[in-house]
């Protein structure tokens, strides 16, 4: 499986697309995502950010630690 395939999977996914529009609301949402592993979390920010829904939003991940946020960053810019 190629990374685009990949990536249009996530893209299509119905959480992916609760979690686009959830940003669109007026009031701040608080999102978390929990019990993913390696670069699933990369891989869900990137659908998300490439939602038409929410491409247009500002988007702030918090993560626990510099190693964490690195190894994120690091994964993100790969899949963007």
């Amino acid at each position: 499986m190629n990374l685009q395939v990949l990536k249009d999977r996530y893209l299509d996914d119905p959480r992916v697309k609760r979690i686009a529009e959830g940003l669109l609301l007026p009031e701040p949402s608080r999102i978390s995502l929990t019990g993913l592993q390696g670069s699933a979390s990369a891989m869900m920010v990137a659908s998300v950010w490439s939602h038409p829904a929410a491409a247009q939003a500002n988007h702030l991940v918090i993560l626990e630690n510099a190693e964490d946020a690195a190894y994120f960053h690091n994964a993100l810019e790969n899949l963007v």
